[in-house]
C-alpha cells in the first residue's frame, strides 16, 4: 500500500485535527473513531501501523462527503484515499471479524444479535 501514489498523501497530514472538526461522523461517534489514529485519514495511518484489520471498520463509517478535504490544510484528499482503501479491502477479498462473526450468528443461531441463552 506505502507504494500506491495516493495512499503516501496520508503521510503528508499533520495531525493537527481540522478534517475531524467537519466530519459528521467524528461528531456523531463522540470523537471515538478509531483507536490510535482517529478519523477517516486515521483509517489509513491505522492500515499501515496497525494492519487493515484495524482499519476497515473505520474506512467503511466514512460518508465519503468531501468535508474534510476542503477543511484540511494541506488539501490532502481523504475521501479519494478511502475510496481507494475500500476498493483494496474488496480486491483482497477482505471481510472484518466482526462481520464474519454477524454472518456466523445469524447462520447458527438464526439472529445476528449476541443474546445470551434463556
Amino acid at each position: 500500500m506505502a507504494e500506491h501514489e495516493i495512499f503516501r498523501e496520508a503521510f503528508l497530514c499533520l495531525r493537527c485535527g481540522s478534517c475531524h472538526l467537519e466530519c459528521p461522523i467524528f461528531q456523531l461517534t463522540a470523537r471515538y473513531y478509531g483507536s490510535t489514529h482517529f478519523g477517516d485519514i486515521g483509517a489509513i495511518r491505522t492500515a499501515f501501523t496497525q494492519g487493515i484489520e484495524e482499519a476497515a471498520p473505520i474506512a467503511y463509517t466514512c460518508l465519503l462527503c468531501g468535508r474534510c478535504k476542503v477543511q484540511c490544510l494541506l488539501e490532502i484528499d481523504i475521501p479519494q484515499m478511502i475510496l481507494e482503501f475500500r476498493r483494496y479491502l474488496v480486491s483482497r477479498k477482505f471481510i472484518s471479524g466482526y462481520v464474519k462473526e454477524l454472518i456466523n450468528r445469524t447462520i447458527h443461531r438464526e439472529t445476528p444479535y449476541a443474546f445470551e441463552e434463556w
